[in-house]
């Protein structure tokens, strides 16, 4: 099953490490997607962030739903 199809709350199981936390990232999450919405996004980034993670975080409203 692809990953798209499973809960949406998985992202709060994901662990990383110290190395694969330090690489940038940006993190968009959907404003519009009532399943997942912004606060699951937001906690995954605020996880690592405040261990020191250079990471970013937006919002948009308009954001289409990518499936790779």
């Amino acid at each position: 099953m692809h990953r798209a199809n499973t809960s949406p709350s998985e992202m709060d199981t994901i662990e990383l490490s110290d190395q694969a936390m330090s690489r940038p990232q940006l993190i968009i999450a959907n404003g519009g997607d009532n399943i997942n919405g912004t606060e699951r996004p937001y906690g995954y980034f605020k996880k690592y962030s405040e261990r020191g993670a250079p990471w970013t975080f937006v919002v948009r409203p308009d954001a289409a739903l990518l499936v790779c």
